[in-house]
């Protein structure tokens, strides 16, 4: 039989611990986030694709369709450019590359099977 509540406990438990979490934020501030992982990137995928689709059906012509992708890919470049660049002043204005963050307790949820 289905348990909402053991099914709810078990979708909110924690899915990995403090430390692992902790690890993890700290390479993304050394290291900066993977460029497919940054808004910039999935707006301008969006874009391209909605320049590909009205060139291809008519909408924008050719001229217009070219000079809107490659626009695209500067104003994409410009803003990883310039996150790029305030993350690593960031990291040396603090004097490291990491940003320090308490250690988060560890949540353990047990549940009791349904009988």
């Amino acid at each position: 039989m289905f348990n909402p509540i053991a099914a709810l406990k078990a979708y909110f438990t924690v899915k990995s611990t403090g430390e692992e979490i902790i690890k993890e934020a700290k390479m993304q501030t050394a290291t900066g986030k993977p460029g497919w992982k940054t808004t910039e990137f999935w707006m301008n995928l969006a874009g391209q694709i909605g320049v590909l689709w009205g060139a291809v059906h008519g909408f924008i012509p050719q001229p217009w369709a070219t000079i809107l992708s490659v626009s695209g890919i500067a104003v994409y470049t410009v803003a990883r450019t310039i996150s790029k660049a305030v993350s690593d002043i960031h990291a040396a204005k603090s004097g490291t590359t990491t940003t320090t963050v308490a250690p988060a307790p560890a949540v353990v949820v047990t549940t009791q099977p349904a009988a």
